[in-house]
């Protein structure tokens, strides 16, 4: 995370995490951090910025589910990438 920015949250998270303290190292983790790595959120947030993805000239995105119906989690990717072109 450091090439994000984040240098001390990681080293802080990680340090967290490894003495055990999972619910702390979650916690640590700023909301700027995930907005700008993840892609989470509600639709409308998510086609937000997918939209600004595109502006900035983003043309492959990785998909990683942990949804219990990952194809259905695709395809409604695949939707709101539609919605954006």
């Amino acid at each position: 995370v450091a090439r994000y920015g984040f240098a001390g949250t990681g080293a802080e998270v990680q340090r967290l995490y490894l003495s055990g303290r999972r619910a702390e190292a979650e916690a640590a983790i700023p909301d700027a951090l995930i907005d700008g790595t993840s892609l989470c959120g509600t639709e409308d947030h998510i086609r937000g910025r997918l939209a600004a993805y595109r502006a900035a000239g983003v043309a492959t995105l990785t998909i990683a589910s942990s949804s219990p119906d990952p194809v259905g989690a695709v395809r409604t990717m695949r939707r709101l990438l539609d919605d954006v072109d």
